[in-house]
């Protein structure tokens, strides 16, 4: 079976959804080809989510610290369960809310992996689409470096994390970018025990120095640890072992890993 189009988008995240939505906009005929879900990165493990699980646990520790407000709450628990459940519902609601924009706008959607074909063609498992153009919007993946013990069980990157059922009672979070300090915060104002390493001399990644200051003192009233300037040498089954910034070997206890490195 084989279709044509003027455009063929490889990657339905917020590059190739977008972008087809203004090819049908301007009357072209457009196809995404999307191997997971609409929305990319951003909707299905990133932003939405993690913003969604912040406003969770925000909610549980503003009741749970509400004295000096005048607020007494008693016998206030988090439950995940419901938490996550909350994060799919929304994730499910935005994925609608693409694939109607898709539709309004004639974009055809083929769920399966895209391969290349040659410079105007398009392989989805038997089908084979023609276009005039072709635009790669793939997007990215978490990074993984080459720690030995990153491959362990519990050591997960921020997909991973997502989907988790318990929470752990240590936590300790490779990576202080922005990724990392969404995970931390969440964990931590839910009352996980968190650590957080952090290559680089702050956290925050390229924020503005004062800024990443604020932001430390915050986290650090949450009860965060931070460690800056440091490096991980060992992920072990219940700690994580690292060199700080005056070069002494440390370790942190860890039920749990997340590595937010970043993403390549």
């Amino acid at each position: 079976m084989s279709d044509e189009a003027d455009l063929i988008v490889l990657g339905g995240g917020p590059g190739g959804y977008v972008c087809a939505e203004r090819a049908g906009q301007a009357g072209l005929s457009a196809v995404v080809i999307e191997k997971e879900a609409l929305g990319g990165i951003c909707l299905n493990w990133g932003c939405i989510p993690t913003k969604t699980l912040l406003a969770c646990s925000k909610l549980y520790y503003q009741a749970t610290h509400g004295e000096a407000f005048g607020v007494q709450a008693d016998a206030v628990r988090f439950d995940l369960t419901k938490a996550m459940a909350r994060k799919d519902q929304v994730q499910q609601r935005l994925r609608a809310g693409v694939a109607g924009l898709m539709k309004r706008h004639k974009v055809r959607v083929v769920e399966g992996t895209g391969r290349l074909v040659d410079g105007r063609s398009v392989a989805v498992g038997d089908e084979v689409i023609r276009g005039k153009h072709i635009v790669v919007a793939t997007g990215s993946r978490p990074a993984r470096p080459p720690i030995p013990g990153a491959d362990a069980d519990h050591v997960l990157d921020s997909t991973g994390i997502l989907q988790i059922t318990e929470l752990p009672r240590r936590l300790v979070v490779i990576g202080g970018g922005v990724i990392g300090i969404e995970f931390a915060c969440f964990f931590a104002q839910v009352g996980v025990d968190v650590t957080v390493v952090e290559m680089l001399p702050a956290i925050g990644g390229p924020i503005d120095a004062d800024l990443a200051k604020v932001l430390t003192a915050s986290m650090r009233e949450k009860g965060i640890t931070i460690h800056t300037a440091a490096r991980v040498s060992a992920i072990e089954a219940e700690q994580v072992v690292f060199t700080d910034a005056d070069g002494t070997d440390q370790r942190a206890p860890a039920d749990l890993v997340l590595m937010a490195t970043g993403r390549q």
